[in-house]
C-alpha cells in the first residue's frame, strides 16, 4: 500500500482537467467561464450539483437502491496494520469533505451537509475459520455485502469500508462510496492520498499531504450561482432544440 505518490504538480494538473470534463458535462467550456472557482465562505449553505441532483432523486424514487455503490478492491500481500489503516481512512475522510456529506431535503431539492470529522469504521471479515479452498470465495461474498448494503443518504455519509482478512498476510480491502460523492477519477485521488496516511499512521505521525484548494462543495456553489438565470435558459433553449422531434425512447420497466 505504499505507490509513489504523485507530485503536486501532476494533482493540480488531473483536477484542472476533472474541472474542464465537469464544466464540459454541464455545458459550460472555454470563454463561458468568467469567474474563478473559489473557497466558499464559512456557514454557506451548500447545494447540490446538477449531477448529485438526479442521483438524489434517482435515490429518493428508489428507497433501497444500490445501483451507484461504486466499489473499489486491492489484494494486500504481507502484513496489513487494521489499525493504521483505520487511521488513514478516518484521516482521508476528514481530509476529502465529499466522504462525509450527508443530504437533507430541503424544499423540492436537497442540500449538502457535511458532517465533522470522525473515526470511520473499518468492517472486519477474518476468514481464518474457513477452509482455505474456500476463503477466497468467502471473503468476496463477506464484501459483496457490503457493496451491496444501501447507503442512506440523508444519515449515511456515501463512504465505507472493510477489511476480509484470508491469513495473516492476505487480505482484500474494499474502499465503497456512492456515486453521489465520488466516482473513477476520484478513487485514483483517494488512492494516491491513502498510501502516504497509512505510512504516516504505521510511523506514529502526521502525514506530510498539500492542502487542498477546493473542495467539491465549492464547486457546487460556484455551479448554481453560474449556471442559472439567463445562461441556463440559453443552454436549455439549445437543447430543446437539439432534441425536438427525437424519437421516444422505449425502455422495459422494472
Amino acid at each position: 500500500m505504499s505507490p509513489e505518490s504523485p507530485s503536486e504538480a501532476d494533482l493540480a494538473g488531473e483536477r484542472q482537467r476533472l474541472l474542464s470534463q465537469l464544466l464540459a458535462a454541464e455545458g459550460l467550456e472555454g470563454d463561458a467561464i468568467d469567474d474563478a472557482i473559489t473557497p466558499r465562505a464559512a456557514g454557506t449553505i451548500v447545494p447540490v450539483t446538477f449531477a448529485q441532483e438526479v442521483l438524489w432523486l434517482l435515490d429518493r424514487a428508489t428507497p433501497g437502491l444500490a445501483a451507484y455503490n461504486t466499489p473499489v478492491t486491492r489484494r494486500v500481500r504481507g502484513p496489513l496494520n487494521l489499525s493504521a489503516l483505520g487511521a488513514a481512512v478516518s484521516a482521508l475522510a476528514a481530509r476529502h469533505e465529499a466522504l462525509r456529506t450527508v443530504f437533507a431535503a430541503e424544499g423540492d431539492g436537497a442540500q449538502q451537509v457535511v458532517l465533522p470529522p470522525a473515526p470511520v469504521n473499518v468492517a472486519l471479515f477474518d476468514l481464518g475459520a474457513v477452509e482455505p479452498a474456500g476463503r477466497e470465495a468467502a471473503a468476496l461474498a463477506a464484501l459483496r455485502l457490503v457493496a451491496d448494503t444501501p447507503f442512506d443518504l440523508a444519515k449515511d455519509a456515501g463512504f465505507r469500508v472493510a477489511v476480509a482478512r484470508l491469513a495473516a498476510d492476505d487480505h482484500i480491502v474494499l474502499l465503497l462510496a456512492h456515486h453521489i460523492v465520488s466516482d473513477a477519477w476520484s478513487f485514483g485521488v483517494m488512492m494516491a492520498d491513502l498510501a502516504p496516511l497509512y505510512e504516516a499512521a504505521l510511523d506514529g505521525r502526521a502525514a506530510t499531504l498539500p492542502p487542498l484548494a477546493l473542495q467539491y462543495g465549492d464547486y457546487a456553489v460556484w455551479q448554481r450561482a453560474t449556471l442559472h438565470g439567463a445562461t441556463l435558459e440559453e443552454k436549455l433553449t439549445y437543447w430543446r432544440g437539439a432534441l425536438d422531434g427525437a424519437a421516444e425512447l422505449v425502455l422495459p420497466t422494472d
